[in-house]
């Protein structure tokens, strides 16, 4: 099972598929909860899968844009990390915010440079603030 999808104030229903709820989301009423081991959102499921269909709708309604699961990882670095550019476009367009970093200091662009995926890593470098660092730490930040 991938999480709940909370449609009204008090309904939740289970999805066990890939997220393919975004009719749901056309009405504006719905609110996304992360859930599972790790704390994974729709945005973050569709975003890791490459969904760019799911990607697109749920980054224009989400109000956790930029929400960390249980591992400090966002849907931006969960597109990096396979090199989707097209999704990662599609996050920083809808305010994904790229200098967000796991408590190991790894942000999406280290995610990119990791997987030597170069396009995704020039887009990223356009987006990060000046001082974000590529490498990370070796602990977490304090």
């Amino acid at each position: 099972m991938f999480t709940k999808f909370n449609r009204n104030a008090g309904e939740k229903t289970a999805l066990t598929d890939p997220p393919k709820s975004v009719p749901l989301l056309q009405t504006g009423t719905c609110k996304v909860e992360p859930l599972g081991a790790h704390g994974r959102t729709l945005l973050m499921k569709a975003a890791e899968a490459g969904n760019l269909a799911d990607v697109k709708v749920l980054a224009e309604h989400s109000r956790g844009l930029n929400a960390v699961d249980s591992h400090g990882e966002t849907a931006l670095m969960m597109a990096a990390a396979i090199g989707n550019l097209d999704a990662v476009q599609i996050l920083l367009d809808a305010g994904a915010d790229a200098s967000i970093a796991t408590p190991y200091g790894w942000t999406a662009l280290r995610f990119a440079k990791e997987l030597g995926a170069q396009d995704v890593v020039g887009l990223l470098e356009e987006f990060s603030p000046a001082g974000v660092r590529a490498e990370p730490n070796d602990g977490p930040q304090t």
